[in-house]
């Protein structure tokens, strides 16, 4: 199956964010997990990978092991042990001893497949062992028991709005940024240039993905309560959400569920990646609220397909979508701020260090600037703090908090 990979890794564009960490990251004495929703780019990081160790000499082609359970050839493997005899057919065929490459696409996908990885990675210490999952519940609760103390992980997130640029081969300026924020993050979505096209595959993507493999995995017996539950959470993302609300929001829909299922459908679509919970932070007291959360969606696209977007109403909470994405694909910790009952859109925190982040679409008036600058102006301790928005005229420092234009930021100018 090398000719297969070999015309992959052909078409394969470098994600460069996911590998300046190339060497530390396959060479670490650990299981290698890259983990995140399907259609994001897992197979193409490890296409990425595989390139790098061929082209710098690191291995030879037939040292190198893969397999992709979304390829037909491999349907035939359903467990642990179809795996392992296919894994030592390839082995005494190629000659290799100890030091290869394996990686294998949607592991969940085979039964117990835990108990070859382990296997490989103790009798084999010279080999990097790689495996992707899609279903983050389904994949922990093996790295949770069998694997613990064994793996490393690495999300692998939507594109950025750079990463959209490369992949369109455009500049980024302002038309990119709209096209970016109406027709979603997903690399397939680059190839596409029908917009009724692309909403269909990425209702698609929600259909099969985040609704038939949930109902699979987790036993669910009701996908329409499902698809209400996400309609809701799709529609009030950027509202505080807990149960109550969703409660409220089936009743007035006619249709019940228990406090407990509604809990469990949540917890499921978060796990699924589908949504992303984020916590809020008390900054006075310094503790986590644990009851209300906040909820942002893993793709503006898939939520407009399915509630359609308004950008005359809706166009501030996108913003706030955008800064968000791009803070948790970046490495950052990330939780709403509170103090004394008012909101801090973001702290996001990296290598020890904390920043305060507002998001409005236009500081069109004063009481706009003062609403998003005043809740910074009165943290008085010496962290960095800033504005986000569309504006370009507004000055670049209101007191000690800074201005950023939307799309610089973005780009990662500052």
């Amino acid at each position: 199956m090398i000719e297969k990979l070999r015309e992959n890794i052909k078409k394969t564009i470098a994600r460069e964010k996911y590998l300046h960490d190339f060497r530390d990251f396959c060479f670490a004495p650990f299981i290698k997990v890259v983990v995140w929703a399907r259609r994001v780019g897992k197979s193409f990081y490890i296409f990425s990978i595989v390139q790098k160790l061929l082209e710098g000499n690191l291995l030879k082609e037939n040292e190198i092991f893969y397999i992709n359970k979304e390829w037909i050839e491999y349907d035939g493997i359903r467990d642990y042990q179809d795996l392992n005899a296919y894994f030592l057919d390839w082995k005494a065929k190629n000659g290799v001893w100890n030091e290869f490459f394996v990686g294998i696409d949607e592991i969940q996908e085979i039964r117990d497949w835990q108990k070859f990885v382990l296997s490989v990675w103790s009798s084999y210490p010279k080999s990097m062992v790689f495996i992707t999952g899609s279903n983050s519940k389904l994949l922990s609760k093996d790295l949770g028991t069998n694997l613990r103390g064994r793996y490393i992980s690495k999300k692998i997130y939507p594109l950025s709005l750079r990463e959209f640029g490369a992949f369109k081969k455009r500049d980024i300026d302002e038309s990119l940024l709209n096209e970016y924020v109406n027709f979603g993050w997903l690399p397939a979505i680059c190839d596409i240039q029908d917009a009724n096209i692309k909403t269909e595959y990425l209702k698609w993507i929600y259909n099969t993905i985040f609704v038939k493999d949930l109902m699979e995995y987790e036993n669910i017996r009701n996908p329409s309560l499902l698809k209400h539950i996400h309609k809701y959470l799709f529609k009030e993302f950027w509202n505080l959400i807990n149960s109550k609300n969703i409660w409220d929001f089936l009743k007035d829909e006619k249709r019940e569920a228990s406090v407990e299922t509604i809990l469990n459908y949540m917890e499921f679509s978060c796990n699924s990646y589908l949504f992303d919970e984020v916590p809020r932070y008390d900054i006075r007291w310094k503790k986590l609220f644990e009851i209300t959360k906040k909820i942002y969606a893993f793709d503006l696209w898939i939520r407009n397909a399915i509630v359609w977007l308004s950008l005359k109403d809706d166009i501030g909470w996108v913003y706030e979508n955008l800064v968000y994405h791009h803070l948790a694909s970046n490495g950052y910790s990330v939780c709403v701020g509170v103090i004394w009952e008012k909101e801090i859109d973001f702290i996001a925190e990296k290598n020890g260090e904390k920043t305060y982040i507002q998001v409005a679409y236009a500081l069109s008036d004063e009481n706009v600037i003062q609403r998003e600058f005043r809740n910074l102006l009165n943290l008085k301790n010496g962290w960095g703090k800033i504005v986000i928005s569309s504006d370009r005229l507004f000055v670049n420092s209101y007191e000690w908090v800074r201005h950023y234009n939307l799309l610089d930021w973005l780009k990662g100018m500052v």
